[in-house]
């Protein structure tokens, strides 16, 4: 991918985590939280701009405007804020 820039990384880590007990994002793994390491992962790409779909303070982040609508919810609420054309979009798991 080029780094020109206008390519909007989005991590997908809304989810409610049922399965799991624990929000996925905060977990530690080799010494990292998975959150930072799919950040990381973006910035890497060449993805200047990086959203975190969920409520993460600290981080940019959208919360979903339509609750309990999965992965395409977290989507098109990014889409209200996001103007950039290209998105590079991970889950954090």
């Amino acid at each position: 991918m080029d780094t020109n820039g206008d390519c909007l990384g989005v991590v997908l880590a809304g989810g409610r985590s049922q399965r799991m007990g624990a929000d996925k994002a905060g977990l530690i793994w080799q010494g990292e939280r998975l959150l930072d390491r799919a950040i990381a992962a973006l910035r890497a790409t060449g993805c200047t701009r990086v959203i975190v779909s969920g409520a993460y303070p600290g981080y940019e982040h959208v919360v979903d405007q339509c609750a309990d609508r999965g992965p395409l919810g977290g989507l098109a609420s990014v889409g209200q804020v996001a103007p950039e054309s290209r998105w590079l979009v991970i889950a954090v798991d």
